[in-house]
């Protein structure tokens, strides 16, 4: 089934029959998710929003992907890898059973990534796809990640986001590419994406009106709007509101901190405010999640 859009990882279920082993799309780490997947030989078509790293751990399946009127196939086996980049849907099949570990890594991610290595200027780079690689570095990041998110041990969120930067940097560093110019493009260029995210991230204490933000770009609302729907895949409010609800999951690990403080901190109009975005976002509040990760945390050290 063919989408209009990318679709979030979390979305993969409902086109790729597959018994899942690992589940971590949703695990509340930033900028990185994976799966554990048993697939029987078929066929589907896969846009994601993110760049996705599949590390192939068991069966030996030919696999093919149709892509821009090109064919790349190959018989891959366990230990191999294989690469797509976010901005690019296609159809993949294999003929065998197999099993792999996918890792899913977010485009903001490797845009700051790219801008570090290369400097802030870098035009927009892209992920080489293919369906077979090898990389023993890049295999054992994604063993360490899904290790990890297996464990969920102490620090298991600062922990995710290290071996997700170190995967990000190695992936830019070996296995990227400038992306070629196209005369037609929508959205913001990487440039601004990141003005306005480092903007919005260094002002979550204050009200984020979408008349500020597009003030900071001199472009009417509308306009504004519109980029930021085609950049980021969400409006504005819901960006916005992502970012608020990340900074106050890390601050809830901080015991010090009350939940009332964080959400003076984070933006929200009360703790009330908070508890009810942060249910809904994460699906418990605020001060249950914290127990529950002050236990994990506990269980870890005995």
């Amino acid at each position: 089934m063919r989408k209009k859009s990318p679709a979030h990882p979390s979305e993969l279920l409902k086109y790729l029959p597959c018994d899942v082993w690992l589940d971590g799309v949703e695990p509340g780490w930033d900028d990185v998710a994976l799966r554990g997947v048993s697939c029987d030989p078929t066929s589907v078509y896969m846009h994601l929003r993110n760049h996705t790293v599949i590390a192939y751990v068991d069966g030996t399946p030919r696999v093919t992907r149709r892509f821009g009127g090109r064919e790349i196939a190959a018989r891959v086996a366990p230990g191999e890898l294989a690469f797509k980049d976010c901005g690019t849907g296609s159809e993949w099949s294999w003929d065998r059973p197999s099993s792999a570990i996918q890792v899913y890594l977010s485009p903001h991610l490797m845009d700051r990534v790219v801008a570090d290595i290369h400097g802030p200027n870098a035009g927009p780079w892209r992920l080489r796809d293919c369906v077979q690689a090898r990389d023993d570095e890049v295999l054992g990041l994604v063993h360490s990640i899904a290790r990890e998110a297996t464990a969920r041990d102490a620090g298991a969120s600062l922990m995710m986001k290290s071996l997700a930067l170190q995967l990000a940097v190695r992936l830019v560093r070996r296995h990227a590419e400038p992306a070629p110019q196209t005369p037609a493009r929508t959205g913001f260029d990487m440039a601004r994406r990141r003005k306005i995210t480092s903007f919005i991230a260094s002002n979550l204490a204050h009200p984020l009106p979408v008349a500020m933000l597009a003030s900071q770009e001199n472009l009417s609302v509308d306009r504004f709007t519109r980029l930021f729907r085609d950049t980021f895949d969400c409006s504005p409010h819901q960006h916005v509101l992502k970012l608020r609800l990340q900074r106050a999951r890390e601050l809830l690990e901080q015991p010090s901190r009350s939940v009332a403080e964080i959400a003076w901190e984070t933006g929200f109009a009360d703790q009330s405010h908070l508890t009810r975005s942060f249910k809904r976002h994460f699906g418990e509040p605020p001060s249950q999640w914290r127990c529950q990760q002050a236990a994990r945390e506990h269980q870890a050290r005995l």
